[in-house]
Formats: structure tokens, sequence, C-alpha cells
């Protein structure tokens, strides 16, 4: 009985000597933050939330306006094979305006799903780095 209570004993002594000191409460050591990679990534996080109020705003502006008044002129630019910029005005008449609410509601979830999952990899990638105090 003594020898198990004297290897416990030792194995809690290793246990803290064999620890870190920067992982010890107190420590001076701070998280490490790559400013440019931070930087990217609230740039992607700012973008992300301007596509969110753009698309919040294409939905309030559809839903608000009364059934008689669902006109709209949407704008689309995509770039061709070639590498071409094109850009196309369609003009929205009340009977249409129920497809575009619903590629509206689809892409604002897939934007907040997206940025959920951004923003948990940001405050990972925070989380992980050491600086240098």
């Amino acid at each position: 009985m003594g020898i198990i209570f004297c290897l416990a004993y030792f194995g809690v002594i290793l246990y803290f000597l064999c620890r870190r000191p920067d992982t010890l409460p107190g420590s001076d050591n701070k998280k490490e933050i790559d400013y440019t990679e931070v930087s990217e990534h609230i740039e992607h996080l700012k973008d992300l939330k301007e596509k969110l109020q753009a698309i919040e705003e294409l939905i309030n502006d559809i839903t608000v306006c009364s059934p008689g008044k669902h006109h709209k002129s949407i704008s689309f630019e995509w770039v061709t094979a070639s590498g071409k910029t094109m850009r196309y005005n369609i003009s929205v008449i009340s009977g249409s305006t129920s497809d575009i609410l619903k590629f509206a509601y689809s892409e604002r979830d897939r934007l907040y799903s997206l940025l959920q999952t951004e923003t948990k990899k940001f405050s990972g990638q925070c989380m992980k780095k050491q600086v240098h105090g």
C-alpha cells in the first residue's frame, strides 16, 4: 500500500515538474496573433457582413412593398469564359418577386452559415497562437 502512495506521489511531482512554464497560471506569455492573417480574416468577415446587409435590404425592399408594387430592377454581373465582365439589368414584376425572395432567403441562410463557420475559425485561430511578451 505504501508503494502505491509513493508512486502516486512521484507521479504528481513529475507531472508538475514536466509541465511547461508557459502553461502555468500567471504566466507572462500571451497569445500570439499573426497580424496579416488576422487582418485578412477580418476583411473576409467584413465582406460577409456587407453581403448579408445587401441581401437583407433586398428582402426588406421586396417584402415591404404592397403586392401591386413589386417591381424591382436587378443587375447581374458575371465574368465570361474569355474574362470579359458582363452586366445585365432585369426588370422584375410582381409575379416573379417570389422567386427572387426564395433565392434571397437561400443566399441569406448560406451567408449566415458561412459567417458562423468563419467566426468560429477566427476565434479558434486567435486562441491557438502565442505572443512573446
